[in-house]
């Protein structure tokens, strides 16, 4: 399923990346948004009232 070059590079087929893309995908997406949401928000500072 998963072969490892020579190089130390592993190497996945096609249609298990795809595989694993659409298995990964949501739970990656789900970790990343409150990274994001919090980096743009420490980008954007909300302006103090006063």
């Amino acid at each position: 399923m998963v072969s490892q070059t020579a190089g130390g590079a592993v190497s996945i087929p096609a249609e298990h990346a795809a595989e694993l893309s659409a298995r990964f995908l949501p739970v990656v997406s789900l970790i990343m948004i409150p990274f994001l949401a919090l980096g743009t928000i420490r980008r954007h500072p909300p302006e103090s009232p006063g």
